[in-house]
């Protein structure tokens, strides 16, 4: 048997994908030998050879000689790294894709939301009612609105197994851009649209999208002493902490004219009002001197809500809500900390206890 290697000759590491063949001069299509290596890497001073030790018979190579020299082809293509220009596609998981696709399929729904609305017509005519239907998935509303999926099962399915439930507190349109989000997709906010999609959202328990539509509305709306207290109002209403946050950094940041031009005769009276004023004053004045007992009470809103969704924990509610939560997590948290403590101090004196008495039993003996 004949061998046949190739080697590394210069001292740059190199990986290779390679192939050896020898053809029979007479006819090309004819393959004497081949040996192929579908990965190697060569380092100089080690592994900087690879190849067949036992290639082909010497005769069939003998035979192949073309002027007494012998033609081998080798084909050679390197291994490149991946890089930025050099990037590998990896498909992204079709998940969201196909439960979007899912949006509005009559085929596969199990439930059929219709939204019943009054259109005008003559004041000797009765409202004509035109329904406009949504077909949904239970197990998608489980998961995200809550409230709607438990609509749907308490409603009885027809004949054809599908439920039906009719609703009239929300425009078809609010109700369209609620289950787009609730499937995956998002939703274009406008003035107005968002307040309807904020009280939607909290109605049917939405949590997700009424932050997110909480935060498109603080970023479309200028606070001013002619709308302060209506938002004030809003924020209670639908227990908006970033929203509330906002209007009170506005008042205390424009104190003296909102003193002077803004009436609190409707401002609402919760016990939690003069905790968030204090503690828009506080945030104001904070000056890095706050230790782990009183850090809750000068965080931002987006602040407590990104540490509580860190944890797994609800992050709707007022802000005196929120600070709970994370304080009662902690005590919670330390609580357990403790209790291994003393289930490990335990554990090792009743071995120690174990380990004395053995010894004793032996010096006995």
């Amino acid at each position: 048997m004949a061998s046949l290697y190739i080697e590394l000759a210069s001292g740059a590491e190199i990986t290779l994908k390679y192939s050896l063949c020898v053809k029979d001069p007479k006819n090309k299509d004819e393959i004497i030998a081949k040996y192929a290596m579908g990965s190697n890497c060569f380092n100089d001073g080690f592994d900087d050879v690879s190849g067949a030790p036992n290639f082909c018979k010497q005769e069939s190579l003998l035979s192949s000689l073309v002027d007494g020299g012998l033609v081998i082809e080798v084909r050679m293509k390197q291994n490149k790294p991946l890089t930025e220009d050099n990037p590998v596609f990896v498909p992204e998981n079709p998940l969201s894709t196909n439960i979007q696709k899912m949006f509005l399929d009559e085929s596969s729904a199990d439930c059929v939301i219709e939204v019943v609305r009054k259109l005008p017509t003559s004041p000797s005519k009765k409202a004509k009612v035109e329904p406009v239907k949504f077909p949904v998935h239970q197990l998608i509303l489980k998961q995200c609105a809550p409230v709607l999926a438990e609509l749907c099962s308490n409603s009885k399915p027809g004949v054809d197994g599908i439920r039906l439930v009719q609703i009239s507190d929300v425009k078809p349109d609010v109700l369209h851009s609620l289950l787009r989000y609730v499937y995956g997709g998002k939703i274009l906010y406008s003035s107005s649209n968002i307040k309807d999609i904020i009280d939607a959202a909290d109605k049917y328990g939405i949590v997700h999208l009424k932050l997110e539509a909480e935060s498109e509305y603080v970023k479309i709306t200028t606070i001013s002493l002619e709308n302060v207290m209506d938002n004030l109002l809003y924020a209670d209403s639908k227990n908006l902490a970033l929203l509330k946050e906002t209007v009170m950094d506005f008042i205390v940041e424009n104190k003296v004219e909102v003193l002077e031009e803004v009436s609190f005769k409707d401002a609402p009276g919760t016990p939690t009002m003069m905790k968030d004023v204090l503690g828009a004053v506080a945030r104001e004045t904070k000056n890095g001197t706050d230790n782990n007992d009183n850090r809750y009470s000068t965080m931002r809103i987006s602040e407590l809500r990104k540490e509580l969704y860190e944890k797994g924990l609800d992050i709707d509610g007022s802000r005196e809500t929120l600070i709970a939560a994370l304080k009662k997590e902690k005590e919670d948290f330390e609580k357990d900390i403790k209790l291994g403590f003393d289930r490990l101090t335990n554990q090792m004196l009743a071995q120690n206890d174990e380990s004395d008495s053995d010894s004793s039993s032996d010096s006995d003996v």
